[in-house]
């Protein structure tokens, strides 16, 4: 390291992490904290500013050392012990000062130059043209063409340049179908299946609002994106009603967005589509989930002891991670299996759309399971369509989290000129021994309402300097959420899944998203496509595909097999790339927490999406007084199965004191197939259903109709015209089994023709 990029350099500093002590030299410089170690002699520990999620400066009452916990955004924590106060205090406000900029141009990016020549190009890996080509528009499929329309980002100014539309519409319709959509994000192609011709499309909301407005040119470009492969006389259902509108969002969400002007399509315009809600919760509550996990880690590094399990559960983060596979999965079938169109929205189209239709064209498309290819799906349906990387990941000074609990001590030993207070006697002050631990976990529990403040608040970090925070900040703070690590969470689950069917590494997708938050380079420090034009990050910066693709033999799988091809005592039939995910075996990315599988995955996990839930069988009857679980309010949910048929679920929330509960996979056969039985600990089981119908077609259901027991199907129906499956309830002691329940009837009457 260069003297001039020194900016500080501190001796005798011991680090504890995982409950291990180190002693070195820190260093500051002008991106990185550096931490030389030299008894034991290691390895250099880089830290770059961004990576740093929250900093505490704890008062000087450990074992006469001065603390500062630092806790990073690739969940690696550390402790600081410094022998002077002051220079404690010092590195606090260096790296402050040095971490918290107002500007991108004085992240890392803009400085850091390659040591090495540059092999490859990464800013011009991505060609919109040639990889639309590569996907069949204007020559395989002639129904589609490129559109040049908002090659001046007025039509949508988040929208990529060029855009793949259906060939029968012209650029006049789509200007004015424009003014109908959130942002003027129109619905246009991202994917075209080779297999059938059949197209995911994406979009922002209609804004409906309240006046229930419609728009002429809209409806005309959904319905040209629907009959695109109707000419084609072997795609099944291209002239039926199993085109899907897929709004990512919870049903109540997307109803109170028409009280602001937005809303959900109104089915009656668009006859040749049904619609379903996926229920996946917005940017606030992935942000709350997330910070309940790095809560559950918080003392990693004090101690080596596993995370906590009780706060891992609480954060509902592998459901969330469940509900976006679920949603994929939908799209994906309804694509390869249904041979129907499917358009994909949330709110603006930039966050839970680009998760969907990422993960479903990664699970139908092999090409995107190379490392080629992924940085071509990462780059067309997330850089290119505009998702929020600088909002989303808080690159500047309003996300970080700087609290000085020591302020007050140092001022006043300032004042009077006296040394510090002696510190409490402790046997072994430090090594991280269990002695020590309990020092500075009294001393965390002094700033215990920052931790917790941490974790409820809109913003995932907060700045927090004395008693200033400013709006501006706080307005930063709300943007934030970890969509794209949800993203490479759900890829994780794909590829663990499915191990010889993609051709990069776990560790590509940890490295990914550390140089997501890095800011090493310059490919995500913009919100879309215009953004990184007019910042001129492409001359400024080095894109991240540079490094990835110059060390590809890092990032290589040793168990790929390339599709096409049957490996040696392999029966599996690779003619059919189309993989597909099973969310009852989602489970925690060890690796990326820096845990051991066995710390994070030893227990059982929540149930994931796509599953009803039974009471446990026992050998003596249970009464209602009794019953192990107490009934929340449900909602119910239409799914179709691959085979046609229908199936009604219930999304359940029944609370538990402790019990084994019996997870089923729905089925269109009466004997129901038992996926696991496990044993719960946790106050809340979640049930969720995998796909959803709109509120309008749902009766109402009140939680005092349904007794203490568990929900079953009594009767399945299949084909065209006939009601959904009625639900029935196995009742509790006291009343006779498989009693039928007013809510079937119900149902039935409903005549829900339309699932079939």
């Amino acid at each position: 390291m260069a003297d001039k990029d020194c900016a500080a350099k501190i001796g005798n500093v011991k680090l504890i992490r995982r409950g291990v002590t180190t002693i070195g030299n820190l260093v500051l410089s002008k991106h990185h904290l550096v931490f030389e170690p030299t008894n034991p002699p290691a390895a250099k520990l880089w830290i770059c500013y961004p990576i740093v999620q929250t900093v505490i400066r704890l008062p000087r009452s450990v074992g006469d050392y001065s603390p500062l916990r630092i806790r990073c955004r690739d969940f690696n924590y550390y402790t600081f012990n410094f022998e002077l106060d002051r220079d404690c205090k010092r590195v606090f406000e260096m790296m402050r000062r040095m971490t918290c900029v107002d500007k991108v141009e004085r992240l890392f990016a803009y400085d850091y130059r390659s040591k090495v020549p540059v092999k490859h190009d990464g800013w011009s890996v991505y060609d919109p043209s040639t990889e639309f080509t590569r996907q069949g528009v204007g020559n395989k499929f002639p129904q589609w063409r490129l559109s040049e329309l908002n090659a001046d980002y007025k039509l949508s100014p988040t929208y990529p340049a060029v855009l793949a539309v259906p060939a029968d519409v012209s650029d006049n319709v789509l200007y004015h179908a424009g003014k109908y959509r959130s942002k003027g994000r129109v619905p246009v192609l991202s994917y075209i299946h080779d297999r059938n011709g059949c197209s995911i499309t994406r979009a922002s909301q209609p804004l409906v609002g309240l006046k229930q407005n419609r728009s002429l040119q809209d409806e005309k470009l959904v319905r040209c994106i629907f009959d695109s492969n109707a000419a084609d006389p072997l795609i099944k259902g291209s002239s039926s009603t199993g085109h899907l509108i897929v709004d990512a969002r919870p049903t109540a969400n997307a109803m109170a967005n028409v009280a602001i002007g937005a809303g959900s399509e109104n089915m009656d315009h668009y006859p040749k589509a049904r619609k379903v809600y996926l229920g996946i919760d917005n940017i606030h509550v992935m942000r709350d989930s997330l910070a309940k996990v790095i809560e559950s880690l918080k003392d990693g590094d004090l101690t080596n002891s596993p995370p906590n399990r009780e706060l891992l559960v609480k954060s509902n983060w592998l459901k969330h991670i469940s509900y976006v596979l679920d949603g994929a999965g939908l799209i994906s079938r309804t694509v390869h299996l249904g041979n129907s169109n499917v358009l994909v929205h949330c709110s603006d189209g930039w966050d839970r759309t680009s998760q969907l239709c990422a993960l479903a064209e990664l699970c139908l498309d092999p090409y995107y399971r190379t490392l080629e290819g992924f940085i071509q799906l990462i780059e067309k349906d997330w850089l290119s369509f505009g998702h929020r990387f600088l909002e989303r990941s808080g690159y500047l000074a309003s996300e970080k989290c700087f609290v000085d609990q020591a302020a007050g001590q140092s001022e006043e030993e300032e004042v009077s000129g006296a040394a510090p207070s002696p510190p409490r006697e402790s046997p072994t002050p430090t090594d991280g021994t269990p002695s020590m631990r309990t020092e500075f976990q009294a001393h965390i529990s002094k700033v215990s309402g920052v931790w917790q403040a941490f974790g409820r608040r809109a913003g995932e970090v907060s700045r927090q300097v004395g008693n200033a925070a400013s709006s501006n900040s706080t307005s930063h703070l709300r943007l934030t959420s970890p969509i794209f690590h949800q993203f490479l969470d759900c890829v994780h689950q794909v590829l663990w899944q499915h191990p010889t069917r993609f051709e990069f590494n776990d560790r590509f997708l940890r490295r990914l998203l550390y140089h997501t938050y890095s800011c090493q380079y310059g490919s995500f420090l913009a919100n879309n496509e215009r953004e990184r034009l007019e910042a001129g990050l492409n001359t400024k910066t080095h894109s991240i595909w540079e490094y990835f693709l110059s060390n590809k033999q890092d990032w290589v799988n040793p168990d790929y097999v390339k599709e096409g091809t049957v490996p040696a005592g392999d029966t599996m039939d690779r003619r059919d790339a189309w993989l597909e995910v099973d969310v009852s075996k989602v489970r925690w990315w060890a690796a990326l927490f820096n845990r051991s599988d066995e710390e994070m995955n030893g227990q059982p996990v929540p149930i994931s999406a796509g599953a009803t839930m039974e009471r446990p069988t026992t050998p003596s009857p249970v009464s209602p007084s009794s019953s192990t679980f107490q009934q929340a309010t449900p909602s119910l949910a239409a799914s179709m199965l691959a085979d046609g048929t229908s199936k009604l679920n219930i999304n359940l929330e029944a609370r538990s004191q402790t019990g084994d509960v019996t997870v089923t996979s729905p089925t269109s056969t009466p004997a129901r197939r038992t996926l696991a039985t496990q044993r719960y600990d946790s106050p809340t089981v979640r049930v969720p259903a995998p796909t959803y119908i709109p509120a309008s077609e749902m009766e109402p259901v009140d939680s005092a109709d349904l007794k203490p027991a568990s929900i079953t199907t009594t009767r399945e129906a299949a084909g065209a015209g006939r009601p959904v499956p009625i639900v029935g309830v196995e009742t509790a002691a006291g009343d006779e089994p498989g009693e039928a329940h007013p809510l079937a009837s119900r149902m039935e009457q409903m005549q829900l023709s339309g699932w079939k």
